[in-house]
């Protein structure tokens, strides 16, 4: 994952800086837009691992029974075992937080 950072720049501009290599990546017109542009990885990678997960319970959700002719619903622990293991693993608290300026 490319990792950005927020710096200021002249007239109350904002740059967006890529970390491992220095390249300036975007410029804020409104320097207070700055560090939601920098954590734009950051939140796409988070975004995609929630999307993941919330697939994952709609894959079981959807199970047809062609004995019964019902849908099979998950109990509520197969749910809670994926909510464990693919969303609570989701780091989204730090990039949102990187986002509003706050790391």
């Amino acid at each position: 994952m490319e990792a950005w950072y927020a710096k200021s720049g002249s007239m109350g501009q904002g740059l967006i800086i890529e970390e491992e290599t220095g390249r300036n990546v975007a410029v804020a017109y409104d320097e207070s837009d700055a560090d939601l542009l920098a954590a734009a990885p950051e939140l796409l990678v988070q975004s995609k691992k929630m999307l993941e997960g919330v697939r994952e319970i709609m894959r079981l959700c959807q199970q047809h029974d062609p004995a019964t002719g019902y849908y099979k619903h998950p109990s509520p622990y197969e749910i809670l075992e994926i909510v464990n293991a693919r969303v609570l693993t989701i780091e989204a608290p730090g990039a949102i937080r990187k986002a509003e300026g706050e790391e």
